[in-house]
């Protein structure tokens, strides 16, 4: 990125000062001294190297996150609505966690529920402090669990009939 800084301009750009900045002492001594000054040569070097990195970071960006050459052709996916409560979602990110959601990428809760959250349209709220609720129900503490599990043995039911 350039500094914006014009200080030096004067003397590094304008052949007024051919004599104090001498072009044969660089590595570009084949320089025009009636067409080149002293540092022109070396600015476009600089912003040549700047537009290199730039264009290698974007590039590593795009590798790193499986969209090398595929930006055009990604779209977005549009949410699924999450119609339950902030409960019913919290036992439900338990529920796959335990039983191994994220484990072979070594992600925790929160960033299996960062993962959720581009899936479904929906923003938890105090995850620990809703789980430490579960845990203390009186009755059942997998109720939201059990009202699929009843869903899904009802819906079987009635595709058997």
């Amino acid at each position: 990125a350039d500094s914006k800084h014009t200080h030096f301009d004067k003397e590094y750009y304008t052949r007024e000062y051919l004599g104090s900045y001498i072009i044969a002492t660089s590595k570009f001594y084949f320089q025009d001294p009636e067409f080149c000054t002293p540092r022109d040569m070396l600015l476009g070097k600089y912003r040549a190297y700047d537009s290199l990195a730039t264009y290698l970071d974007e590039k590593k960006f795009k590798i790193r996150n499986g969209l090398n050459g595929k930006l055009k052709s990604i779209k977005p996916i549009k949410k699924i609505h999450w119609p339950f409560s902030n409960t019913e979602y919290v036992e439900l990110l338990y529920s796959l966690c335990s039983k191994g959601l994220g484990k072979q990428d070594n992600q925790g809760i929160m960033q299996v529920s960062k993962k959720l959250e581009q899936i479904f349209d929906f923003t938890p709220k105090d995850i620990y402090k809703t789980y430490h609720d579960i845990k203390n129900r009186k009755n059942s503490r997998t109720l939201f669990l059990d009202e699929l599990s009843t869903s899904l043995l009802i819906e079987m039911d009635k595709s058997e009939e």
